[in-house]
């Protein structure tokens, strides 16, 4: 096992080394998730909670949609389901308990086919989102800014312009 004091090297070609850094930073970034969502919004979260009756594994953030950049998200509140990861106590995607009611929040979905059917946790069968990118898929918004943890702040109208851009492309 390599340590600080006796770490294992191996040679690795600096072009691929690059393009594997390249490629992580691509796979992070917002321009990518507009291409790669089928729906690109901001809103503000009306509801965070854990499932109940058979769906305690499920947590549900919903949010109703103040700018919609790119899909449908129907009417009324958008819902986004992830479920827990329990054998690991930690949750996946979000940092669940962060998601307040009345935040604002802009956010990269897709509508999970699976999710999305009627079961214990979807008694109705009514459409349910999921962040693709897990938590790189949903960034706080301030009055002025968006941003994320060690990013530098984006002003929201020229976030706004290039989401708008990368939406029709």
């Amino acid at each position: 096992r390599p340590t600080l004091d006796d770490p294992v090297l191996e040679l690795q070609s600096l072009s691929s080394f690059l393009e594997e850094i390249r490629a992580l930073i691509r796979r992070a970034s917002i321009e990518d998730q507009t291409y790669n969502s089928d729906l690109v919004m901001v809103g503000t979260v009306t509801r965070s909670a854990q499932g109940e009756n058979g769906a305690e594994d499920y947590v549900y953030v919903k949010i109703a949609p103040e700018k919609v950049f790119k899909g449908d998200p129907g009417k009324g509140d958008v819902t986004f389901i992830q479920k827990a990861n329990i054998s690991r106590w930690a949750i996946q995607a979000l940092n669940r308990n962060s998601f307040k009611q009345g935040d604002r929040v802009l956010c990269f979905a897709n509508k999970d086919p699976t999710y999305s059917r009627v079961g214990t946790w979807n008694p109705k069968g009514d459409p349910l989102w999921i962040f693709p990118y897990q938590r790189l898929s949903a960034w706080f918004v301030a009055d002025t800014t968006i941003w994320r943890r060690g990013i530098q702040p984006i002003l929201k109208e020229e976030l706004y312009k290039d989401l708008e851009k990368w939406s029709k492309q």
